[in-house]
C-alpha cells in the first residue's frame, strides 16, 4: 500500500491540513501505516500535482493549506478498494531478527521475545482504550466499519502476543531438555 491511499481515505472523511493529517494518522490510521511529517506533505504535493486533491490557504493559519479530494481522487481511491490485486505483504523486521538469532549462542532469545511481548500488550492495551473511547453503542455504519479496523488490530495483537507466548514455552521446553 502506498501513502497516496491513507492519506485519500483521511481526506475523504474530512478536508484537512497537512499537520491536522499527521494529528489524525496518530490516532488512527497511524497504528496501520505511520509516516514522517515531510512524508505526508511531500505526498500531498504529489497528490495535488496528479489532481487527486486541491489545496487552498487555511482560514484559520495563512501559512497552512487545506487538502481536499477531487471527484478523480475518490475514484482513484475507489479503484484501489476494489482491485483485488491488492494483497498485503508481511513486512516484520522482528521476524528476521528471531531467524538471525539462531546464529548468536550469545543472545537471549527468551529476552528479546518478552521485550516484544510486552510491546503488543501495551499496544492491545491502547487499542482497547481507543475501542471504548471511541465507539459508544450504538453504531452508524460508517463507525462500525472504523470499529471493524481497530478489531483487525486487536486481533492482530492478541494473536502476536499468543505467538510470544508459544515462542517462549517452546524455548523454555528446550532449556529442560538440555
Amino acid at each position: 500500500m502506498s501513502l497516496a491511499y491513507a492519506i485519500l481515505t483521511a481526506l475523504t472523511e474530512e478536508p484537512s491540513t497537512g499537520a491536522e493529517l499527521l494529528k489524525r494518522f496518530d490516532k488512527s490510521i497511524g497504528y496501520f501505516w505511520n509516516c514522517t511529517h515531510q512524508q505526508i506533505y511531500r505526498e500531498l504535493k504529489q497528490l495535488e500535482s496528479k489532481g487527486l486533491v486541491t489545496s487552498e490557504t487555511s482560514a484559520q493559519k495563512s501559512s497552512s493549506f487545506v487538502y481536499r479530494i477531487e471527484p478523480k481522487g475518490r475514484a482513484e481511491l475507489k479503484q484501489w478498494i476494489e482491485d483485488d490485486k491488492n494483497h498485503s505483504v508481511i513486512r516484520d523486521p522482528f521476524l528476521v531478527k528471531v531467524r538471525a538469532l539462531s546464529n548468536f549462542d550469545e543472545l537471549c532469545p527468551e529476552r528479546i521475545i518478552r521485550e516484544k511481548k510486552q510491546h503488543h500488550e501495551e499496544k492491545l492495551r491502547t487499542y482497547e482504550q481507543i475501542g471504548k473511547r471511541s465507539f459508544p453503542d450504538p453504531l452508524n455504519r460508517s463507525q462500525l466499519i472504523k470499529k471493524m479496523v481497530l478489531d483487525a488490530g486487536i486481533r492482530r495483537e492478541k494473536a502476536y502476543i499468543e505467538w510470544c507466548e508459544e515462542c517462549l514455552q517452546i524455548l523454555a521446553s528446550l532449556d529442560s531438555k538440555a
